[in-house]
């Protein structure tokens, strides 16, 4: 905490003083160097001290030294300066009596205070004391007061905030409609342009996340776009709002299977993390994304080189992440999703066991009733099904069928996350059966299977990794059991997977290969010439699918020879025995043996694994056996929220200044001051 000058060196004229702190606050916002908000800390202490506790304008000082207070709660991540913020700006709504002229303005920034306190704590009721002192502030300002363009975004600001408390639909929607208001109330070229433009994209980004609503998304990214446009190039508030947008283009990319779209969204990332001073607490966030961004380029193009971008900025996210902070959590959940696709990409079981220990600790972080409880579990247990594939243990996917069940108790029915959880439980149990042989858990496996396939709408990206899901527990069910029907309709579902599957996703090629897998098992079941030559057929499109060079190729020429020399045996054709054996010969030349054991692709009858990325942003990679995973990375805790902020000339509007959000990277109304 930034402690007052000695009286001596400074002057006795609260006045002065507090214009010396509005400059210096003023060039930090500018420059984001931290001497300045130091200085401007100072000031405004000395000021305050300064003035007599009758005098009419110590409302004034109390609420320009909360605002330069939570700059740097924002710039520390220090929840004691954050905490004194609040005690400080409440002081000065206090003794501001009801009908005074900027009454508005303290409860507005009241409110903003608590709603930032609330995200650093996680505590419900501070989010709705929030909510409740945003809306005694829109009582005060009504549509002409000068500070109603305010009030507006710091309600909307809190609603979002207490909605990620209560998943109530109704909040994120008035959330978005108050924060329309406060964009049509602030003039084009007004300095709140932009940060009210980017928070109103960030509410819709987060109500698409929770309703699926195409439109939402669409908005938020004209609106992301629109707010770096108006955004002044150097200041603090440019780097949140592109954060904000590289998340927002990110999640249109999965949305719509875009790879330039994805690559844009990298771009734009790199700039935030670029944009941000060393040290400044927001720039962990910035990292954050980023990682998950370029973890799911990866995903896409298989490019080392970006995996390796990825883990890097997750190490640094969770490095620049103090213990205390509640957006440790997901930071390092992300990295463990990272490091996931590290080890499956190197062979590394190092960077596995790192995976499953940052999962852990990201569960341990988050207490029961935490609404991001749910996807840390799930991430966990993806990562304990990868561990377990590597090292053989049991008792790994016997923890890892625990967090699945858990993670579905704290996952709403209704929510989209909910089909997530029942993937990566389903996935859990069709490992655990492979392992044990128990019926019951191949059945439970299937029936869980199912109940994802249904919960996943029929244009989500997500539905077709979840249809190959299913037909690999179904294709495993009828291994135990001998059921026809089993294998039916594991080629059925595989069939349905292709075809909502574009041509030239790299993942086509898994469900390819997993499609022929099934088909060949058929044939082996039933005698089926046809379906011999059709898996054969299809072993090829798979490989056709892939460049050369893609570490999955080896993986799908096995499985092609596989298929080739089954039908060899079913009708005798020496071309398809040919065939089969120059497959093989290629896949050994590429190190098939090393990439089966990496867990990409397994040998013979078995399933390749499709890169796989959560519609909601959170993504992960399927292991050996035809499991796409459907955990993943989340978008940080902190994605960073821009604010429109503290300081203000006398009678002045008001500047931008940086916010962190607990779970999102955002920009929400803050804080003003008058001097």
């Amino acid at each position: 905490m930034v402690m007052p000058m000695p009286a001596r060196d400074l002057e006795a004229d609260p006045g002065a003083l507090a214009d010396r702190a509005i400059k210096a606050f003023t060039s930090y916002q500018r420059s984001g160097q931290r001497p300045l908000l130091d200085a401007a800390v100072t000031l405004f202490r000395a000021a305050l001290a300064a003035t007599a506790e009758d005098r009419p304008d110590r409302a004034i000082y109390l609420s320009n030294l909360g605002g330069a207070l939570q700059a740097l709660a924002e710039a520390t991540a220090d929840t004691a300066v954050l905490a004194e913020a609040v005690d400080v700006v409440r002081a000065a709504a206090d003794i501001t009596p009801a009908g005074h002229p900027e009454r508005a303005m303290y409860l507005s920034n009241l409110c903003s205070t608590l709603r930032r306190l609330a995200e650093r704590t996680g505590e419900t009721a501070t989010a709705a004391e929030a909510v409740k002192t945003g809306r005694a502030a829109m009582s005060a300002a009504p549509a002409g007061h000068p500070d109603h363009p305010q009030a507006l975004a710091n309600l909307a600001a809190s609603l979002l905030a207490l909605f990620k408390h209560s998943d109530d639909v109704a909040t994120v929607r008035e959330a978005a409609d108050v924060g329309r208001a406060a964009v049509a109330a602030t003039p084009i070229g007004h300095p709140d342009r932009a940060v009210r433009l980017s928070d109103l994209g960030v509410t819709l980004l987060v109500q698409f996340e929770r309703t699926g609503e195409a439109a939402a998304l669409a908005e938020a990214v004209t609106l992301g776009r629109e707010a770096v446009a108006a955004a002044p190039a150097g200041g603090l508030g440019r780097a949140m709002y592109l954060t904000n947008l590289a998340n927002t283009i990110a999640m249109l990319a999965r949305r719509t299977d875009d790879t330039a779209l994805l690559r844009e969204a990298a771009d734009v990332g790199r700039a935030a993390v670029a944009a941000y001073a060393p040290g400044h607490a927001s720039g962990a966030a910035a990292l954050s994304n980023l990682g998950t961004i370029l973890r799911t380029l990866f995903a896409w193009t298989a490019e080392a080189a970006v995996l390796a971008e990825a883990v890097d900025a997750g190490r640094k996210a969770v490095t620049a992440t103090p213990p205390d902070e509640p957006s440790l959590a997901g930071r390092l959940s992300n990295l463990g999703n990272s490091l996931l696709r590290l080890s499956q990409q190197t062979g590394q079981t190092a960077a596995l066991r790192e995976a499953v220990n940052a999962g852990r600790q990201a569960v341990a972080l988050t207490p029961p009733g935490h609404p991001d409880r749910s996807i840390f579990l799930s991430n966990l247990g993806h990562f304990l099904v990868a561990f377990a594939d590597r090292t053989g243990e049991t008792a790994a996917l016997e923890e890892a069928v625990a967090v699945g069940r858990d993670a579905i108790a704290a996952t709403p029915a209704d929510h989209p996350r909910h089909a997530a959880a029942l993937t990566n439980l389903a996935i859990a149990l069709e490992r655990l059966f492979q392992r044990t042989g128990e019926t019951a858990v191949a059945v439970e496996s299937v029936r869980i299977g199912r109940q994802a396939v249904a919960a996943t709408p029929a244009d989500d990206p997500e539905r077709r990794k979840r249809l190959s899901n299913l037909g690999t527990a179904l294709s495993e069910l009828h291994r135990r059991t001998g059921e026809t029907t089993a294998l039916e309709e594991a080629v059925a579902v595989g069939r349905d997977a292709v075809a909502v599957t574009p041509a030239g996703r790299p993942d086509r090629a898994a469900y390819l290969s997993n499609l022929g897998n099934s088909l060949r098992q058929l044939s082996a079941a039933t005698g089926s010439a046809s379906a011999a030559e059709e898996a054969a057929d299809i072993g090829r499109q798979a490989v056709a699918a892939l460049d050369a060079g893609h570490p999955d190729l080896p993986g799908h020429l096995t499985n092609l020879a596989t298929s080739l020399r089954e039908l060899f045996e079913q009708t005798g054709d020496t071309a398809a025995l040919t065939e089969a054996v120059s497959a093989a010969r290629q896949a050994v030349s590429m190190g098939a043996a090393d990439r089966a054991r990496q867990g990409r692709c397994s040998l013979g009858p078995q399933r390749c694994a499709p890169a796989d990325v959560r519609a909601d942003g959170r993504d992960g990679r399927a292991g050996r056996v035809g499991a796409g995973r459907q955990a993943g990375g989340r978008h940080d805790p902190g994605r960073a929220r821009g604010s429109s902020g503290a300081i203000v000339q006398p009678r002045g509007r008001p500047s931008d200044a940086p916010r962190t959000d607990r779970r999102d990277c955002r920009a929400h109304g803050g804080s003003r001051c008058r001097a």
